[in-house]
């Protein structure tokens, strides 16, 4: 894929360098703060074809499900994340190759998870309102705001928390987009 564009609190993007996924980096341990806004390009392409995203921890991520895969492990997002699309507390866009595997045990899971024990109490909005055709105002989570063949094991997401946010009728206009 070419226009890869990750806007993240500690790093922008994080791909598997092989393609068997045996060589990834891991991100561990790591805590975001402060405020992140950022505009990605409006595109009317599948959102499975686009390789964008705006994150809390990492903005895009194209990781394999193996144990020696690039891996995102207990990491704690308190920023306020602002974003057109594809928006999350930790991860942005997660692009991974599982599949669903049954009978697998806890530790296989968390082994091939590509986030793991991660928190994310940042709130997390959208800029603009959702557009029928482009992915503006689309796609925006509190762990990830799109995730395609990933695996997320045993993560939180309580958005607004880390700021004593409460939503109430007053605060709709912040409401923007499509969640």
């Amino acid at each position: 894929r070419s226009n890869i564009i990750g806007i993240g609190g500690l790093i922008g993007i994080i791909q598997d360098a092989g393609q068997s996924g045996t060589h990834g980096g891991q991100i561990e341990s790591s805590t975001m703060d402060g405020k992140i806004q950022a505009e990605l390009p409006e595109t009317s392409a599948d959102v499975n074809m686009v390789s964008y995203g705006i994150g809390g921890v990492v903005g895009y991520a194209q990781m394999k499900n193996t144990t020696k895969a690039s891996k995102i492990r207990d990491c704690v997002n308190h920023a306020e994340i602002k974003g057109n699309l594809l928006t999350g507390g930790i991860v942005g866009k997660l692009d991974g190759d599982f599949q669903g595997q049954s009978g697998l045990s806890s530790g296989q899971f968390s082994a091939i998870a590509n986030i793991t024990g991660c928190d994310s109490d940042g709130l997390v909005l959208c800029s603009e309102a959702s557009q029928v055709s482009s992915l503006t105002g689309k796609y925006f989570g509190g762990i990830a705001g799109y995730t395609n063949y990933g695996l997320i094991y045993k993560s939180s997401s309580a958005s607004g928390r880390s700021q004593g946010f409460s939503f109430d009728a007053s605060k709709k206009n912040l409401l923007l987009g499509t969640y």
